[in-house]
């Protein structure tokens, strides 16, 4: 479990509205953060949000 600070909080807003085309939400957006900082390239998710997102961000889902 990672906690979210200030900082990766106002990333994943940025990411967020960087992205207004997706319907990504803000918690996607802090996961995604949170797995660029840790170098994490592989989701363990069922959420269609991160097949999408893997696409543009270059990680793999399982």
């Amino acid at each position: 479990m990672v906690r979210v600070d200030p900082g990766i909080e106002s990333t994943a807003l940025k990411l967020f509205w960087r992205y207004r085309d997706k319907d990504w939400g803000v918690v996607d957006c802090a996961s995604l953060i949170i797995m660029d900082r840790l170098g994490c390239r592989t989701a363990f998710a069922y959420d269609r949000h991160f097949v999408e997102a893997s696409k543009q961000r270059g990680f793999v889902v399982l």
